[in-house]
């Protein structure tokens, strides 16, 4: 997140308003941190944790709440066909 925190400040001092103006587009790569073993998405860049793919999908429907994000490519792993599924029972709010 704060990486995001940094575009966000970036966006804003170039003169331009986030979310009216400038979106932001992710490319996660899930697949680089998805163990197929585990069907588990670990962040070991991070701080270790562990996240189904239920919880991938809340993972980023918050951010997408949060943040001004108009589009996630590889939010999930390319082999995470039941995740690809998934949907957010919140987006609709």
């Amino acid at each position: 997140m704060e990486a995001l925190e940094v575009i966000l400040e970036a966006i804003t001092k170039a003169g331009y308003t986030p979310g009216e103006q400038i979106g932001i587009l992710l490319d996660p790569a899930a697949s680089e941190f998805y163990d197929a073993e585990k069907g588990k998405y670990i962040f070991k860049k991070s701080d270790k944790s562990e996240r189904t793919s239920g919880q991938m999908v809340e993972f980023w429907a918050d951010w997408v709440r949060q943040y001004p994000i108009i589009s996630i490519e590889d939010g999930m792993a390319e082999d995470d066909w039941d995740g690809w599924q998934l949907d957010d029972p919140g987006a609709g709010r």
